[in-house]
């Protein structure tokens, strides 16, 4: 089985993630992914607004997949997510992926939207995804009706759809709510999480699988995507920089219960604020950066892939047993300014990726 590559963008300019879009297919990538955040914990300097920089890329590429990691679904109504997409998928004939989420409060509170509840927020998101194949499927003669929790549409439709009609592909983000996984099991057609160890990533999926057979669903076609925090690199220095920069990211997208399993204790208290609450303030960022530097480098290694060539690929193949089929490379090396994405992607496609054709 042939896994897929796909990339996590960095950018520091504009001109950043289009030219990594353009070098990705030309090293052998099957994807690219842009986030989608007005704001973010420093440093914040790639909140570009993802579609027309996914449409600029799509227009000087051919094959590559072009996602988003991920739109949420509280700040543009469904109708609207469909119909870009749907734009977006016929300018590049059938390369779009909606990743979607349930959002977060840096990008929903300061600008006076409501904050609700995780339920609410994946009942939310449950329906968005549900509306926008409505719409995407919709026609003059067969317009949408659809009455929920949070949206009535009373014959709506889209007199655009995806290219060649197909089904264009929605890959719920779930970094670890239950709830979220569950959601992706029954209606995702991917899995988009965030940090993983093998042993999470399994726990994890396990959960995404149940729910999927329960809701009738073969788990297997449902695309399992990694993203993988990777430096190809055996100096030492720069391992060393790399994960020291990682480590605030790490507490904050990592419950204190899961850090607790990996050998190292915080308070409960000090980290309810978690990623999904956290409004990217300077408080928040000073806590990140407080309780990461006391992150021991034992548990902040378990999050990179580090190494020479042979070690990456041993390290890439333990996600792939534990089920992942589409590796999303976040460039750390990149990232850290340690080596340009031209020299790093390039190597990538030469020597890790013809190792999982």
């Amino acid at each position: 089985m042939k896994i897929k590559f796909g990339l996590s963008a960095i950018a520091f300019t504009i001109a950043d993630f289009v030219e990594q879009g353009v070098v990705a297919e030309r090293s052998g990538f099957d994807s690219v992914w842009i986030p989608d955040h007005f704001t973010d914990l420093p440093p914040s300097n790639d909140k570009y607004e993802p579609w027309t920089v996914l449409a600029t890329i799509g227009a000087k590429t051919q094959r590559l997949l072009l996602g988003t990691l991920a739109t949420d679904c509280a700040r543009r109504h469904p109708a609207s997510v469909a119909h870009v997409t749907a734009t977006l998928d016929n300018l590049t004939q059938g390369r779009v992926i909606l990743g979607i989420g349930a959002g977060e409060a840096m990008n929903i509170t300061p600008y006076g939207l409501p904050w609700e509840d995780p339920d609410t927020r994946v009942k939310r998101l449950e329906e968005s995804v549900k509306i926008m194949r409505l719409l995407w499927k919709s026609t003059q003669t067969a317009p949408v009706n659809f009455q929920g929790q949070f949206y009535h549409l009373k014959d709506a439709r889209l007199d655009l759809h995806p290219y060649n009609e197909r089904n264009l592909p929605v890959y719920i983000a779930a970094l670890g709510s239950k709830r979220s996984l569950q959601l992706t099991g029954r209606l995702g057609d991917g899995w988009l999480p965030w940090f993983n160890t093998p042993e999470t990533f399994i726990e994890r999926m396990s959960i995404i699988d149940r729910a999927a057979e329960k809701s009738g669903r073969s788990a297997d076609q449902i695309d399992k995507t990694a993203v993988v925090y990777l430096a190809l690199s055996d100096d030492h220095r720069k391992q060393q920089q790399i994960l020291d920069s990682m480590k605030a990211e790490i507490v904050v997208l990592t419950s204190s219960t899961r850090l607790a399993k990996l050998g190292h204790d915080v308070d409960a208290q000090t980290m309810d604020y978690y990623y999904q609450k956290c409004l990217a303030s300077n408080e928040d960022t000073e806590l990140a950066n407080k309780l990461g530097s006391s992150l021991p480098d034992s548990v902040a290694e378990q999050f990179l892939v580090s190494g020479n060539v042979r070690v990456c690929i041993e390290r890439l193949e333990e996600l792939v047993n534990a089920g992942a089929r589409h590796l999303i490379i976040r460039n750390m090396l990149w990232a850290n300014r340690l080596e340009d994405f031209h020299s790093t992607l390039d190597r990538i496609g030469r020597e890790v990726i013809p190792a999982f054709s």
